[in-house]
């Protein structure tokens, strides 16, 4: 049996968690996968995995024999690519595993997902999300996408297009609890806030070069952007979301802007993570370059 096989599946299912995701992933039966596995540890007379019907752990050697495997087969990747990087007819291939944190998958990579596919038909997606950044070797991702930069010497974090924080409410709500003029008449109203980042929930808008900051309060706090949303959109209350996951809903009249200076303060960026490589896989490099023109077009306009 091919020993890289067998590592690549070993790492495979370390990193799914179990022998069925790790099956889906290689596009194998599960049970081909134990049959793998099995024979990989009688192979080698030590067990690597402690399995049950729940869990997979592994062992003290199973635990070194993945460091190793997983060495391995980054060096073959970067090898390969350094190998294919001179030539000009090359076209990047590949399953390109993506996580969007947050909000990021729904509202800003699934609209450019099929024009990336159709400039770069030799590349399949497979889209996760999640809400906060992975440990993207452990989980075999190629790239993530954030609303903030995220510093690791570990990462490579590149900045695709400004976004900014705007407050807002929906029309039912301020024609029921009125339109503040201010951030001091936030006391007198429902906020929707963040249960996950202190930094969320400093909203703040700088007017003739002051800045105003306050921390607000209310009934409702939400894990992810889209739960905020769809409560601001039922009308529960006010809240503040980048403009990347609100702008349909600003243009089309569903949520309104309560402080339009916002609009001109950039107060964060969409950013482009992936592990840091000195030669990084040619499908993270197109699709981040990709994202980087879809997104400043989108600014621009």
């Amino acid at each position: 049996m091919n020993k890289l096989i067998e590592m690549e599946v070993f790492v495979q299912v370390v990193n799914a968690g179990s022998l069925a995701a790790a099956a889906r992933r290689l596009h194998r039966n599960p049970s081909s996968v134990s049959k793998f596995i099995s024979a990989l540890e009688e192979r080698l007379g030590v067990r690597l995995l402690t399995r049950t019907t729940r869990h997979l752990t592994l062992t003290d050697a199973g635990q070194d024999f993945y460091v190793h495997c997983k060495a391995i087969l980054i060096d073959i990747d970067q090898a390969e690519e350094a190998a294919t990087a001179t030539s000009r007819h090359r076209k990047p291939s590949g399953c390109l595993r993506i996580t969007g944190m947050d909000a990021c998958s729904p509202n800003i990579i699934l609209p450019l997902i099929s024009g990336f596919l159709s400039r770069y038909p030799g590349i399949q997606v497979d889209l996760n999300q999640a809400e906060f950044c992975p440990d993207m070797t452990a989980n075999d991702m190629d790239v993530a996408l954030s609303i903030g930069e995220i510093k690791s010497k570990l990462l490579t974090c590149v900045k695709l297009a400004p976004s900014r924080q705007l407050i807002c409410a929906s029309p039912e709500y301020l024609a029921s609890h009125g339109t503040p003029q201010s951030l001091a008449n936030f006391k007198d109203h429902n906020c929707i806030r963040s249960s996950t980042s202190c930094e969320q929930n400093n909203w703040e808008i700088i007017r003739d070069q002051q800045t105003d900051t306050v921390q607000p309060s209310g009934s409702l706090a939400a894990n992810n952007a889209q739960l905020v949303r769809q409560a601001a959109l039922s009308g529960w209350g006010i809240c503040q979301l980048s403009d990347f996951i609100i702008g349909p809903d600003i243009e089309e009249g569903r949520l309104v802007v309560l402080f339009p200076e916002q609009l001109e303060v950039i107060g964060n960026y969409i950013c482009a993570i992936y592990p840091r490589k000195e030669r990084p896989p040619n499908k993270t490099l197109v699709f981040v370059e990709y994202l980087k023109e879809q997104l400043s077009m989108t600014t621009a306009s």
